[in-house]
């Protein structure tokens, strides 16, 4: 955004120079890209009269003008040809010294003396237009200084403003700014209009359709307007801010929208059909034929203002070409609103059109400046275009926006900022910034937020604000203090690591899939009418139909991970996902979430060479790499029976129980007809765990114990079991029967067949008997062994084997 250093001390009386003004800007957060001077050097250029435009005898393009300067006529020739007689112009007589040294001195040229030198706008320096002389207004007092005239020397600034300070996209927002760094008064530009009377009632009305997208609408009528140009000031300070001057109306409007930051619009008051505005959404695929000569389509979701008949402006953007102010214009109807900025930014970059109006209203106007606006710019466009005010404003205002309010902590800005402020010293900053604040009995401030910030919604917003008032420079660097804790570790993080460290050192591969499903994933997997899709949480607005759902198992991402893996030619995979899963929760609106573990694996164990050919994987495989994780967690309590799933074959799957009867996960073979589906031509063998369950039970206080230096005993034992006695739960009794001497326990051998009665198996074990004390005796192992045996007869009915 363009502003200018005059404009500014308009309404801050600041004593610094345009460099010391930008350092103040920077310290603010208000970044100058860059600096401008306009009309340095022309000192002695004075305003003339032409009196009468000649052709030069001896040179066909050149004409000899005489100049009038209100107290001597001169001679100048001149190559312009957009001048004739009457105009008021720039004049550079002798010894005046232009731009780049350009010395004006009386020459002959041609055989004609010249004694001076009319000016164009570039030899000014104050704009880029060469194309003719600088034509200044009929009543330009003659012989006048140009820089009184043209108000210079000046200084453009032009700011980088962030899009978090819309305020800020205005002269009072910047002046505002520098009134309170600088503690000095700040005055807002004076207007002698009065708002009441309902005569406007009689000639103008306005009805909000859509509340929501424009809480507020005023309008005034001005009528018996002359509509021409502006004059010379203003069109000059549109031009160095970078907007092009129109008309006397338009540019008012324009002018205002510079200075406080609010945007207007002006309507032909005789083209508004039936004189009633309606705000409302745009119909799909309406047509609006804007102000810029190009019809737009407009969606549902656009805020259009219409009449009773057509659309006449497209909200918060541009006007249309069918209500425009133009020479012909003599009553206008003056828009001043607040619309939603969201919807303004989403039509802006829809119709790929984008204003000065849309670039303010999508960071947020004031909604109180809206009426100060109104009022301000019917008072300009009354004082440079002439007409009658209809008496009172129509301000449609359904639901008033309430200011918000802040609770401000003494000791947390003196803690935030590490300085000592009082509570006083805070509400003045506050205030000179344009906050309502009350210091309350316990040092705490009750801030109420102006409307034009209201960006600013947190505590730690007003801190950072008292810190910009207090000169960030101001507060001295201090070492934050701080108490020495003692260490927590998160087990959680901990068990992670531990998890994923020991499956990549199983040889498995880390898979990282996103946390959706969809319901076709769910009727290929069969569980349509399992937990797995009843507590499946539905996306509202989901980026595709892939990603309806929140996954309730991470198995289905890694069936399509082994899926393409295959159809790569891939078939030795091992791989495993630590995850969440998302369960809905009645009552609740969040879902429960938990962490799960799981993987799958096919193919062969190793990589084969000449010397070793490596075996399948299966399920005993599986099994022995998820005992092993649990003995690496010191999880003891721990039991595998024959389990039942949906996802698992029926004869290949055992779920995980601790404690007895909690079971925390599951393992097996694929179902056939899963497998079927997801095209596997190989066995593929699953799991799933609940990380959450395994970090209650590992043993997060590890004991390391030096190895016995006393010989060990092992005994090798066949027994006949029952089918129904799984290998854990004799395992689990001779370990509980022998105590802390048994230091190992292996079996070697599984057998069926004719010499071992239906209904049972042989279980071949190898037991170690091993103490941490002595030496232990053939006498002494001996009984311990015969205590086991007996245990295992009385609990599972079993006969040791002879043979």
């Amino acid at each position: 955004m363009k502003i200018t250093y005059r404009w500014l001390k308009e309404y801050v009386d600041f004593d610094l120079s345009a460099e010391q003004l930008a350092d103040k800007l920077v310290s603010l957060g208000i970044n100058v890209e860059s600096m401008q001077s306009i009309g340095e050097g022309i000192d002695g250029v004075i305003v003339g009269k032409i009196l009468s435009v000649e052709a030069h005898p001896h040179a066909e393009r050149l004409t000899v003008c005489k100049v009038d300067t209100g107290k001597e006529e001169y001679n100048i020739v001149c190559g312009a040809k957009n001048m004739k007689q009457g105009d008021v112009v720039p004049v550079a007589l002798e010894g005046v010294v232009l731009s780049e040294n350009k010395l004006i001195k009386p020459v002959n040229i041609r055989g004609v003396k010249s004694e001076g030198m009319m000016c164009s706008a570039k030899e000014l320096g104050v704009s880029d237009d060469a194309a003719g002389l600088f034509i200044l207004p009929e009543k330009t007092p003659l012989g006048k200084e140009i820089k009184e005239v043209l108000s210079l020397p000046d200084v453009v600034f032009d700011l980088e403003i962030t899009p978090n300070r819309p305020d800020c996209l205005s002269v009072i927002g910047v002046a505002r700014e520098i009134a309170a760094v600088l503690n000095i008064p700040f005055k807002l530009p004076e207007i002698k209009l009065k708002s009441t009377g309902k005569e406007i009632e009689k000639q103008l009305q306005v009805t909000i359709k859509d509340s929501l997208l424009c809480p507020r609408y005023l309008a005034r009528v001005i009528r018996n307007v002359k509509v021409s140009s502006s004059p010379l000031w203003l069109q000059r300070r549109l031009e160095m801010v970078g907007l092009r001057a129109i008309n006397n109306v338009v540019d008012a409007t324009n002018y205002v929208l510079m200075e406080l930051g609010h945007p207007l619009h002006a309507f032909d008051y005789d083209l508004i059909s039936n004189h009633h505005i309606i705000v409302r959404r745009a119909e799909e695929k309406e047509k609006f034929g804007a102000l810029d000569e190009v019809e737009y389509t407009l969606t549902k979701d656009m805020l259009v203002i219409t009449d009773d008949n057509k659309a006449v402006a497209l909200a918060g953007i541009m006007g249309g070409s069918n209500s425009q102010v133009s020479e012909g214009t003599c009553n206008l109807l003056i828009e001043s609103a607040y619309f939603d900025a969201i919807n303004i930014r989403r039509t802006s970059k829809k119709l790929g059109l984008s204003t000065e109006s849309s670039y303010r209203f999508e960071r947020g106007t004031d909604f109180e400046m809206a009426e100060k606006a109104i009022n301000r710019v019917t008072s300009l466009i009354k004082e440079i275009a002439g007409g009658e005010v209809v008496e009172g404003i129509i301000d449609q205002y359904p639901q008033k926006i309430v200011p918000q309010q802040i609770i401000l902590r003494l000791e947390q800005v003196n803690r935030i900022l590490g300085i000592e402020i009082s509570g006083k010293q805070i509400q003045v900053f506050l205030k000179r910034l344009g906050f309502e604040c009350n210091l309350e009995k316990n040092s705490n401030l009750k801030v109420v937020v102006p409307a034009f910030r209201r960006e600013v919604s947190r505590e730690i917003d007003l801190i950072e604000e008292i810190a910009r008032i207090y000169k960030y420079d101001e507060i001295s660097p201090a070492v934050p203090q701080w108490k020495s804790l003692e260490y927590s570790p998160n087990q959680e993080f901990l068990l992670e690591r531990e998890v994923k460290n020991f499956f990549v050192g199983a040889g498995f591969y880390e898979v990282i899939n996103y946390s959706f499903s969809s319901e076709d994933e769910f009727k290929k997997l069969g569980v349509e009418d399992s937990f797995y899709y009843t507590k499946a949480v539905k996306v509202k607005n989901p980026l595709s139909r892939e990603y309806g759902f929140l996954r309730t198992t991470l198995l289905g991402n890694i069936f399509e991970n082994i899926s393409k893996n295959i159809s790569y030619n891939l078939y030795n995979l091992k791989l495993f996902e630590l995850g969440k899963v998302f369960l809905t929760k009645e009552n609740n609106l969040l879902p429960e979430e938990k962490k799960m573990l799981s993987g799958a694996i096919c193919g062969m164990a190793e990589e084969s060479y000449w010397q070793k050919k490596s075996n399948e994987v299966d399920f005993h495989y599986l099994k022995g790499v998820l005992v092993s994780l649990l003995e690496n967690l010191e999880i003891k309590n721990y039991k595998m029976e024959k389990g039942s799933n949906i996802l698992f074959h029926p004869g290949q799957s055992a779920k995980i129980i601790i404690n007895g009867n909690q079971q925390i996960g599951q393992l097996g073979k694929v179902f056939p007809w899963i497998a079927e589906k997801y095209n596997f031509d190989l066995p593929v063998y699953i799991f799933e765990l609940s990380l959450g369950a395994l970090l209650k039970s590992q043993n997060t206080k590890r004991r390391y114990l030096p190895v016995s230096k006393y010989p060990a005993v092992t005994r090798d034992v066949a027994l006949v079991v029952p089918k129904e006695i799984s290998y854990f739960q004799v395992s689990s009794q001779i370990k509980k029967t022998g105590g802390e001497v048994i230091s190992q326990i292996k079996l070697f051998d599984v057998y069926q067949g004719k010499q071992i009665d239906e209904g049972y198996r042989s279980l071949a074990y190898s037991i170690v008997y091993q103490s941490k004390e002595k030496t232990l005796t053939d006498k002494e192992v001996n009984f311990i062994h015969n205590d086991v045996l007996q245990s295992l007869k009385e609990n599972f009915k079993v006969k040791i084997r002879d043979k």
